[in-house]
């Protein structure tokens, strides 16, 4: 459950940031409603890393990952990594960019 809704959070933020990137104008209202929509879209991404997090943590204890676990584990570190380079923080994308690399080892 905690990966559904993880992919689910992480779902909605990016049509949310999509929808705000669509907005070209330069109005009051266009952008009024480009911040609204990016603010929004963060507030799910800081979600989707509280769901994503404990997800990494539980594979992470795992003994040995099945296949499906390992993709998962590699799901939730990919949108971990995208989260954190669209929130500008190149320190934790390197960190989850890195921890995806090992999981190809497992």
């Amino acid at each position: 459950a905690t990966v559904l809704m993880a992919n689910h959070l992480f779902n909605i933020s990016a049509d949310l940031l999509t929808d705000a990137n669509l907005i070209k104008g330069n109005k009051p209202d266009d952008v009024k409603k480009k911040a609204d929509l990016k603010a929004k879209a963060n507030a799910k991404m800081d979600e989707t890393i509280v769901y994503a997090d404990k997800a990494v943590k539980y594979f992470e204890a795992l003994p040995a990952m099945k296949p499906v676990q390992k993709a998962n584990y590699k799901i939730m570190l990919d949108h971990l990594s995208e989260i954190y380079n669209a929130k500008n923080n190149p320190k934790k994308v390197a960190e989850y960019e890195a921890k995806n690399k090992a999981a190809d080892k497992l």
